[in-house]
């Protein structure tokens, strides 16, 4: 598979290699982006200014925002929901139940949340809802899906 840049913007399917594996590749319909290690932001989406992948959240855990289709208050929300799970529980289950709950109250509903150090998806998700960022080196993917 061949690794190149595009500055194209993310389609509404998303493939996500292992996150820990820094010479999988994402590829989609639009795109082919290799992922680096969580502290490396490679890809920025149009939709997110290039500062969001780089702004502090409030939390000491390092934030780094791979892909997003929400507008900064989400982004900032969800990374709050992830700190304070994060503190909370133990288990990227409870951690990822957390943020769905958290979602969910604040948003219509369903979200769904993916919460682990290693692992593979594939998504297709409810245009301008989706999040994909490292915190504190576990990834977590945020997204709606269509009725």
């Amino acid at each position: 598979m061949s690794k190149k840049r595009s500055d194209s913007p993310l389609s509404a399917r998303h493939v996500f290699a292992k996150a820990e594996s820094p010479s999988q590749a994402l590829q989609t319909p639009s795109s082919v982006v290799s992922f680096q290690s969580p502290s490396e932001a490679l890809y920025t989406p149009p939709s997110v200014s290039s500062d969001v992948s780089t702004l502090r959240f409030g939390t000491k855990a390092r934030v780094v925002i791979k892909a997003s289709e929400l507008p900064l208050e989400m982004i900032q929300h969800a990374v709050h929901l992830a700190d304070e799970a994060m503190r909370k529980h133990m288990h990227e289950g409870d951690i990822a139940q957390h943020i769905k709950q958290g979602f969910d109250a604040c948003y219509p509903p369903p979200w769904h949340c993916i919460v682990g150090r290693k692992f593979s998806s594939l998504i297709t998700h409810e245009e301008g809802s989706f999040l994909y960022f490292f915190m504190a080196k576990i990834a977590i993917v945020l997204f709606k899906c269509k009725d």
